[in-house]
């Protein structure tokens, strides 16, 4: 874009989606905690068609749940209040006993109202994740004094007969547990001394309990987690103060959520369940047999909420699990926190996210890494193409026994900027071309014309800033030099070409001033672009000069070699014989070229949960990437051949150069580049009539009414240590889809219909959107959205959130990658259909 106390901690989750603007959720359903709609007379039919029968009871089927495996570092307090609030979800809790006795430890009772509520509790919570440990359910052995007291209400309850009878039976059966136990207790000692006997030890006089075997050791042996069953509940954690019900469940409106319960306010931990049981079938995240992934839905959901993280404890239907714990530096905001499985090599970088849901991601850093310059940028896309069967054409020549209905081809001009078009097979003059627009350029420096600087002792190169990119990134970084050298193809010099050139190594430094010398550094760091950035090739030494000496000499005698001698006395000689070694020519054949500097450091993949691309040249090769990406992947297949054969439109990418310094250029956004492709083919013979008639004059113009672009450009994701820059309700985040930009100025060219067009699409694509517009006090970017719109191609200006815009390096969402692919897919394979629903002129 161009300027303008327990120990329940864990590190922040991945980022939310935009919830507010994923497809409505499906009607509510009979389900967990909530009256069954069936019992009503409207709908009952459907309703018993649509829910799976009630099991029969249990043969020992109780009012009361005896809870095992509790985590013992709760206190009772919040434990019981955690327990009734979970279990109140069903029916009305009579009673929850639980003690801190080490018989007791870890256990519970919990005695319902209804024997078949409490059944479905038994089944819906056996092993659901509270606090970090996977809590055992079963039906008590005997009724609880609450369930008998409640039976004879009526009688006097705690008074009546039978109660009384109930509680003298319950303690005989105790007391005659406890004998039991101690009788069973000796018999095994006298066994073990016995044998230890017979063995022939000697016992101690005073051994009688020590005969038994001493206690075990051994760590408490807990069910792997991959036999835990799918859970429909979540289990949040660590809710910031001041967040209540209210917020959540504005938190989870667009789900169908048939629960919300909280537990009061004084208690340091809070309690949310949430039933999935009706978002599994229908969550636009699902996989294809609507089956939720773990990590799909955990990654897509939960994150950063108010000022502080909710952290969950998460089972659904990924079967493979694992928990993660951490510290935090506050006590008090503390969780544990189940995450989603990863393989050996994930493990050790950290990533509890799979490779497959951040695989376009990962296609992403192989391609920007290939792609230092405008240049490479468009030589990369070209071999995706070329490997995705399109076929090259050139401008410079008559297209009129090439192009074909049906067909997928490509040019580029002037290496840095490129379109590529399909075109349907019941394609008509006059009808719409859909477009994906983007830029192929960053800020960055490039080698001035004359470039030679030397001074005390220091090899310098002189460079000119392009764009407005944040300099101060630029110093002490491992800088190469990548670009296009104008070649001759031979020492004959009657022929040249242009040869792509891509030094990965740190050739080249621009450092910064020792904090020793200059106090102030970090209270204002500022610098001369002209004087203080010139970055430092090397050393003076008497060897180079030796060799820039004999190099001159020797271009100095090949007259024929043009360029040569003016090229040496332009740039240093060791810098032209490097490139020269790149290229595999010879120095004396180095004509001219234009080079810029870039950061070698690779592009990488970052965040505690492997949320965050780490990347130079985010704006604006993301949508590059995405745009070819989603054009090859809408024809792939028999599905994308059956697409292009009912199409009757042009689908195409169109790549441009320039736009950070104003799209004013041939190969820039403000050149005839798209327009004069359109005309080209509304003129060819394949668009002319069946009769054989001249196409009417009109066509271009009625071609354009019909078209419709995606300039999509990089956006500006929320930053949280600057917030006063963004406007309240305009706070787009990372990994929650990609942004619509609306600016009533007209710096962006959306509009009212655009924007309800894409938000159409990226609803049949269940791919979430955002919404920015800049704050009124503070200037505005712009794109090659309103510069192609004056064409009269209706437009809309979006874009992936990121951080650090036009820094060295940049920040975004490693989902987000997948978001925009998906989006102009669907953009390409949709929108003729979701054009003709909206009629406006």
């Amino acid at each position: 874009m161009a300027d303008s106390t327990t120990s329940y901690s864990q590190p922040p989750p991945p980022f939310p989606p935009n919830m507010a603007s994923f497809p409505p959720p499906p009607p509510p359903m009979p389900g967990f905690g909530a009256q069954d709609p069936s019992s009503s007379t409207s709908g009952a039919t459907a309703a018993s068609q649509s829910q799976p029968q009630e099991p029969p009871l249990p043969a020992d089927a109780s009012q009361t749940l005896y809870i095992q495996n509790l985590n013992e570092k709760v206190k009772p307090p919040i434990m019981k209040a955690t327990l009734e609030n979970l279990f109140s979800n069903y029916a009305n809790v009579l009673s929850v006993v639980s003690h801190t006795n080490l018989r007791m430890r870890g256990q519970a009772f919990v005695s319902l109202d209804d024997v078949k509520a409490a059944d479905k509790a038994r089944r819906e919570v056996h092993l659901f994740p509270l606090y970090g440990k996977a809590i055992k359910i079963s039906f008590a052995k005997t009724k609880s004094d609450s369930v008998v007291k409640a039976e004879h209400d009526e009688q006097g309850g705690e008074d009546s007969e039978a109660f009384q009878q109930h509680k003298e039976e319950r303690l005989v059966r105790k007391k005659m547990a406890r004998r039991g136990n101690v009788l069973r207790r000796r018999e095994l000692e006298r066994k073990i001394r016995a044998k230890r006997t017979a063995a022939g030890e000697i016992l101690d006089s005073d051994t009688t309990a020590a005969g038994a075997p001493p206690p075990s050791k051994r760590a408490q042996q807990e069910m792997p987690d991959e036999y835990l069953p799918p859970n429909k509940m979540l289990f949040l954690q660590n809710i910031p103060e001041g967040v209540g019900k209210d917020e959540l469940e504005s938190l989870f409106s667009a789900y169908p959520v048939t629960q919300l319960v909280c537990l009061p306010a004084c208690l340091p931990l809070s309690l949310s369940l949430v039933p999935l049981s009706h978002i599994l079938p229908s969550y636009p995240f699902a996989d294809s047999v609507g089956k939720l992934t773990s990590s799909s839905f955990y990654a897509r959901l939960f994150g950063s909420f108010a000022s502080r993280p909710v952290a969950n404890s998460l089972r659904n239907s990924g079967p493979h699990q694992r928990s993660l714990h951490s510290s935090s530096s506050d006590s008090r905001s503390s969780a544990s926190l189940t995450m989603p499985p990863f393989s050996k090599s994930q493990e050790s970088s950290g990533s509890p996210i799979p490779d497959d849901d951040i695989a376009a991601a990962r296609r992403f850093l192989k391609y920007v890494d290939a792609s230092p310059t405008p240049f490479h940028a468009v030589a990369t896309t070209s071999e995706m193409l070329d490997a995705a069967g399109f076929q090259r054409v050139k401008e410079s020549e008559l297209w009129d026994d090439t192009i074909k209905r049906g067909g997928k081809y490509y040019f580029t001009r002037n290496q840095s900027a490129l379109v590529a078009f399909a075109i349907g097979e019941k394609y008509q003059p006059g009808n719409g071309v859909h477009v994906v627009g983007a830029h192929t350029d960053s800020p960055n420096f490039q080698i001035k014309p004359v470039s030679k600087r030397t001074k005390d002792g220091y090899l310098q190169c002189g460079v000119e800033t392009y764009g407005g990119g944040i300099w101060a990134s630029w110093f002490d970084r491992d800088l190469g030099l990548a670009g296009r050298v104008i070649v001759s193809d031979s020492k004959s010099h009657d022929s040249f070409t242009g040869k792509l050139v891509h030094i990965r190594r740190p050739i080249l430094r621009i450092p910064t001033l020792a904090i020793h010398l200059n106090r102030t550094v970090n209270e204002a760091f500022k610098f001369n672009q002209e004087d203080n950035t010139v970055p430092i090739l090397g050393l003076a030494t008497e060897q180079l000069n030796k060799r820039a000496e004999a190099w001159a000499e020797v271009a100095k005698s090949t007259p024929q070699a043009v360029g040569s001698p003016i090229m040496a006395d332009k740039h240093h000689s060791v810098l032209l014989e490097l490139l020269a070694s790149q290229l595999g020519v010879g120095v004396e054949q180095i004509q001219d070229f234009e080079l810029s500097l870039y950061d070698t450091q690779p592009a990488s993949i970052g965040g505690i949960n492997n949320e965050f691309i780490h990347s130079p040249r985010l704006d604006n090769q993301m949508s590059c990437f995405c745009a070819t990406e989603a054009l090859i992947a809408s024809l792939e297949g028999q599905a994308g051949a059956a697409a292009l054969a009912s199409s009757s439109s042009i689908r195409a990418i169109a790549l441009f150069d320039n736009e950070e310094v104003g799209s004013v250029s041939s190969h820039g956004a403000e050149s005839n580049m798209l327009p004069a492709l359109i005309e080209r083919l509304v003129s060819l013979p394949i668009t002319t009539s069946s009769s054989g008639a001249a196409a009417p004059n009109n066509l271009y113009e009625q071609s354009i009414a019909r078209s419709f672009l995606l300039s999509s450009d990089m956006a500006h994701g929320f930053h949280p240590n600057y917030p006063s820059y963004y406007e309240e309700n305009h706070r787009p985040k990372l990994n929650h889809g990609p942004v619509i930009k609306t600016n009533v100025k007209q710096r962006y060219a959306t509009t009212g219909p655009t924007s309800f067009l894409v938000r159409r699409i990226a609803q049949l694509a269940s791919v979430p959107l955002q919404s920015f517009v800049v704050k009124n006090d503070m200037p505005c970017g712009s794109t090659i959205g309103p510069m192609l719109s004056k064409l009269g191609i209706r437009t809309v200006d979006l874009g992936n959130p990121q951080l650090s815009m036009h820094s060295i390096r940049e920040t975004c969402g490693t989902k987000d990658v997948e978001h925009k692919i998906n989006l102009f897919r669907q953009f390409f394979n949709s929108f003729e259909k979701v054009d003709a629903q909206l009629t406006i002129d």
